[in-house]
């Protein structure tokens, strides 16, 4: 196979917004967790990593279209954020969607879900 046949395939097999969204999904969390974190960068980043997907996504209408694993995961680092800035109303609408879209999922592990519930139940503590 030739080098370029490697790159058609790679470019077939991977879906370049979907790429993009994960790069901004990381960049959000590596942003959150660093030691200088800026909330308000953070939530554009995880905004904008989410609109790739859901252009017209808005906290207000959370659920109208349905959300990917890794869109659950970027609304949970939007929940996480939203709790750091005190915005408790908005953290718990978030972290209460995604802890219930993977209630419902026969597909996720127990593991996962674990996780969801420790994170909701966590958001009441603050």
């Amino acid at each position: 196979m030739s080098l370029s046949e490697t790159k058609e395939l790679k470019e077939d097999l991977i879906d370049s917004k979907q790429l993009k969204q994960f790069e901004l999904f990381l960049n959000g969390y590596i942003t959150l967790f660093g030691s200088d974190c800026d909330h308000k960068e953070v939530l554009s980043i995880f905004l904008q990593s989410i609109r790739i997907t859901n252009e017209h996504f808005e906290i207000e209408t959370l659920g109208a279209i349905p959300s990917s694993y890794l869109e659950l995961r970027i609304i949970l680092g939007l929940g996480i954020v939203h709790a750091e800035m005190d915005n408790i109303d908005v953290s718990n609408k978030l972290l209460e969607f995604v802890y219930n879209e993977i209630s419902r999922s026969t597909v996720t592990s127990s593991d996962t879900k674990k996780i969801a519930y420790k994170n909701y139940l966590q958001s009441f503590l603050q």
